[in-house]
């Protein structure tokens, strides 16, 4: 065939062709690149910005495509490799298909490069000039696990009961993910992590008669027969322990709209053991298409930042609490009492954001009264408690 014809075919077996330019990380600053061209750097010169060196600080764009191409075609591919061609309707589906151009910015990439002459380099480069999603018959899989979510909370608030979607078998519209325990189960071995034993919680309680609350009993959780209303993670009469990480945080979250107070108890409550809990409150950004090693976590985080969104909008309990905490109730009780990781991880507990505006970060912990002490009864120290107050913290905060 000879040797233009056996670089076509080469070029088209990897998808993307060949160019005698080098390219730098300032000129292509999305992460992952950028750390590619600098560890495989080749050429002293950037042949989009012109700068120049006396090391090595750019990469032939050759070497760039195969983990731009590669990385693409995790997600992405060209329709005649899955899509029915329909002659009668015109070909492909219209709506399945993306130009190279819209494709790259799907990825993320286009909006990493400024210079012009760059991307039109590199959609050049790519051989195929029409793509699509590889789940195009199935559906986007975080798009699927937000469908999940929503249909999951509908049922629960239009008065479906814990037992029955506990239960349940079957999905609620959207497939595999949106099975309850699928789903959730997702979500947990995403967002599994620690809290170690010395981190500090701060817990306050309200007073509308000049009572000051003095110790563990009267600032920890309530007993059961006292818990009247819902609550963001727990039903009425589910008795958890409900905490923030910084004070202010602590005192927002009593604070209801209206409502006539004294003075606010607050005090630090301090972990004794390492906890494992769910991360919904500091979920990561989510992955690199064109990170090889943690790609594919991009659905299960594009997901968990969806939720941690949804968990922490405001909701005004005692008008609407009753229902519309019913999904992040019945969530909670599943990682509390069903929930465990293949290697047999559980949690104690979930972090989210405060709903509270210009405040921080929240935790609910699966602990009640009996896993709460004071700090200066040896006792309760001997006793193995999970959290101990340090009751000279107590401090009386007048209503603002």
């Amino acid at each position: 065939m000879g040797y233009f014809g056996d670089r076509e075919i080469e070029f088209e077996g990897r998808g993307y062709g060949s160019i005698e330019k080098s390219v730098c990380p300032r000129c292509l600053p999305e992460p992952e690149l950028a750390k590619f061209i600098t560890e495989n750097a080749r050429a002293r010169r950037c042949d989009y910005c012109n700068s120049t060196s006396d090391v090595e600080f750019a990469t032939h764009l050759d070497d760039l495509m195969g983990l731009i191409v590669e990385s693409i075609e995790t997600e992405y591919c060209r329709p005649e490799d899955l899509l029915h061609y329909e002659s009668a309707e015109g070909g492909y589906p219209e709506d399945a298909l993306e130009n190279t151009w819209e494709m790259l910015n799907s990825v993320g990439l286009a909006e990493h490069i400024e210079d012009e002459v760059l991307m039109k380099d590199i959609v050049g480069l790519i051989q195929s000039d029409s793509w699509c999603s590889r789940r195009y018959y199935v559906g986007a899989e975080v798009q699927n696990l937000v469908w999940g979510w929503e249909e999951f909370a509908k049922a629960v608030r239009s008065g479906v009961t814990f037992d029955d979607l506990a239960d349940t078998d079957e999905d609620l519209g959207c497939g595999e993910t949106s099975y309850p325990g699928y789903m959730l189960s997702r979500v947990g071995a995403a967002s599994l992590s620690v809290i170690t034993a010395g981190t500090v919680l701060y817990r306050g309680r309200n007073s509308d008669t000049g009572k000051r609350f003095l110790n563990a009993n009267q600032l920890g959780p309530p007993p059961r027969k006292s818990v009247m209303l819902p609550n963001r993670m727990s039903r009425v009469g589910v008795v958890m322990f409900y905490g923030s990480f910084d004070e202010k945080t602590a005192i927002a979250e009593i604070h209801d709209v209206g409502e006539t107070i004294s003075f606010t108890s607050i005090g630090e409550f301090v972990l004794q053991r390492d906890i494992p809990v769910l991360e919904l409150a500091t979920v990561p950004r989510v992955p690199s298409i064109f990170d090889a090693n943690e790609r594919h976590r991009r659905p299960d985080i594009a997901f968990l930042r969806y939720l941690a969104h949804e968990i922490a909008r405001p909701i005004q309990r005692k008008l609407d609490g009753q229902a519309e905490y019913a999904p992040t109730q019945f969530a909670t009780e599943y990682f509390r009492d069903s929930f465990h990781t293949a290697d047999g991880r559980g949690a104690m507990g979930i972090c989210y954001r405060s709903s509270r505006k210009g405040c921080g970060n929240n935790v609910v912990l699966f602990v009640t009264a009996a896993g709460v002490g004071n700090d200066d009864d040896p006792a309760e120290i001997r006793n193995g408690k999970i959290l101990l107050l340090n009751r000279q913290s107590i401090k009386y905060v007048d209503a603002v």
